[in-house]
C-alpha cells in the first residue's frame, strides 16, 4: 500500500527501521544497509532530529563505501540538515577529498551550467 510506503517523511525517523537505517550509516554497516533497503528502498529519504540523512552521517564519518551505496541507491546529495547544511558541506570542512569526490562524481550529484 502506498501510504505504508511513503517516499519522504516529514517526521524524524518516521519510516520502520529508520532508526536503524541512519546507525548503520554511521556504523557503515554495509550489509545491514543493503538489507535494510531491500525491506524499504524508500529509507535513504529518512533524517534524524537534525534533519541528517544516512547520506549525511556516511559523510560527516567518511564512510566512502556507505556513501555510494545510498547514492547508488538515490539518496539525495543535495539535501539540506537543520542548519540547512548539505553533504557536500561536511565533506569540504572536514577536508575530505575522498568524500567530495565521492559526492561529486556521483550520478544523482546535480551539475551547474
Amino acid at each position: 500500500m502506498f501510504v505504508e510506503n511513503k517516499i519522504f517523511s516529514t517526521f524524524p525517523f518516521e519510516k520502520p527501521f529508520s532508526k536503524e537505517f541512519i546507525y548503520a550509516s554511521k556504523e557503515g554497516n554495509i550489509g545491514l544497509i543493503g538489507s535494510l533497503l531491500k525491506v524499504n528502498k524508500f529509507l535513504v529519504f529518512d533524517f534524524d532530529q537534525t534533519h541528517k540523512s544516512a547520506l549525511h552521517w556516511a559523510t560527516i564519518r567518511s564512510r566512502y563505501s556507505v556513501m555510494e551505496l545510498l547514492l547508488n541507491n538515490h539518496s539525495d546529495p543535495d539535501c539540506q540538515d537543520i542548519t540547512r547544511k548539505r553533504c557536500l558541506y561536511y565533506a569540504c570542512s572536514n577536508h575530505d577529498r575522498k568524500a567530495v569526490d565521492v559526492i561529486l562524481l556521483s550520478d544523482t550529484a546535480l551539475t551547474w551550467g
